[in-house]
């Protein structure tokens, strides 16, 4: 989990251009579309650019904080 932070207000914008490089097995990434994607290579990348709210922790089973610090589950 992270802890409490103040917001960010000393920020610098990016630049534009650079290199990423990416390897893979396979063809790669086809679409950067989050909701379109539907092949790994895709999902692999969209993984590494967008955050999940909540993360799963593979030692304990169990679901743990990502971007939320806390949440809860109600029955339907």
């Amino acid at each position: 989990p992270f802890p409490d932070a103040l917001p960010a207000t000393d920020i610098e914008p990016g630049k534009r251009g650079g290199k990423f490089v990416y390897v893979s097995f396979g063809e790669g990434p086809k679409d950067f579309n989050a909701i379109t994607a539907n092949d790994s290579g895709s999902n692999d990348i969209l993984g590494l650019i967008h955050s999940s709210l909540i993360g799963f922790d593979n030692k304990t089973q169990k679901y743990v904080p990502s971007l939320l610090k806390e949440w809860y589950m109600e029955e339907d």
